[in-house]
């Protein structure tokens, strides 16, 4: 380390740059020598990556989805509980905050055209990659499943909307309790083992609420996907709107999402993911477990997270 400590101040010396660059972010410069000294630092630094450095490539592990795999990226709340309560969510459900998120996922679905579909509720989005992707040499950095078949995608879109009913029913059931002063103890114990319609029974019975009648949002989550939408690019001399198909992310909201009638009737998600052939009944327990896989570190290792930017190279170029 001080070996190259004493790199970078022997190129200070020589490189008037250096401090613009740490206290801006930017190269930019208006000499030609000032530039060329620039340039230098760079290939400098290069140099040492390419080199000295070269050994922490060796800890990296070879972690790509491999073709034809499809891939889907899920993305989960951190200490979401806690954020709601400092925050006040709305319970069961804070409208304002899943709309929020909905804006959120739209942004990343523009973002990343290789994103077809993505679905979320509660404090969890899952965005579904095109077959041919090639993101980020289809490395997987975070918790990625991996589906080798349309059938698998299936499955999976299937499990996250039963798990998004059974949680928003019993947190419904599970807040209305609350609110009417029992306590959480009590609450728990009242919903213990009980079955899906006990639970709408509850609802109805004590507080007059018909549970297929609340809004679709909280049932049963939110669809993200482009499709080919009309929109007036420009006028013509006479004012008469010019109109093109453009691609525009939608929300949709279906009550059955891995469902035939709703995925095969949209060809921006069949076209890059694939039909599904049948309906799903009961999801097959080896699929959950291949969904619930997670690389684990082993006890009495070290962590070390490294996080790296984001387009970084076009960042730079930018700033030059």
């Amino acid at each position: 380390m001080i070996n190259s400590v004493g790199v970078v101040r022997k190129e200070a010396e020589n490189c008037n740059c250096l401090q613009v660059f740490f206290v801006s972010g930017s190269f930019k410069v208006d000499s030609v020598e000032a530039k060329k000294k620039e340039e230098n630092f760079r290939e400098t630094l290069r140099d040492m990556a390419n080199s000295k450095y070269e050994y922490v490539k060796s800890f990296e592990l070879e972690d790509e989805v491999m073709l034809p795999n499809l891939m889907v990226v899920r993305i989960d709340g951190r200490d979401f509980s806690r954020f709601s309560q400092v925050h006040e969510f709305e319970k069961p459900n804070d409208e304002t905050a899943l709309n929020l998120m909905n804006s959120c996922s739209a942004a990343v679905l523009e973002e990343f055209p290789d994103i077809i579909f993505a679905y979320g509720y509660s404090d969890e989005y899952s965005f579904v990659f095109k077959k041919t992707s090639r993101f980020y040499q289809r490395r997987a950095s975070s918790k990625v499943v991996s589906c080798a078949s349309a059938e698998v995608l299936q499955a999976y879109l299937a499990w996250r909307q039963q798990d998004c009913h059974a949680n928003n029913q019993y947190d419904t059931c599970f807040w209305m309790l609350v609110k009417s002063g029992k306590s959480v103890s009590e609450t728990q114990e009242i919903l213990k083992d009980t079955q899906k319609q006990q639970k709408n029974e509850l609802l109805f019975q004590k507080f007059g609420i018909n549970y297929k009648t609340l809004p679709e949002l909280f049932r049963q989550g939110s669809c993200l996907f482009k499709k080919k939408v009309e929109e007036t690019v420009k006028h013509d001399e006479n004012g008469n709107p010019v109109k093109r198909l453009r691609r525009k992310a939608v929300f949709v909201h279906s009550e059955n999402i891995a469902g035939r009638s709703f995925w095969n009737e949209q060809p921006s998600l069949y076209n890059d993911l694939g039909h599904f052939t049948k309906d799903i009944g009961k999801i097959e327990p080896d699929f959950i477990r291949s969904f619930q896989f997670e690389n684990k570190l082993l006890p009495l290792t070290w962590v070390v997270v490294r996080i790296d930017g984001c387009h970084f190279h076009s960042g730079c170029s930018r700033g030059v």
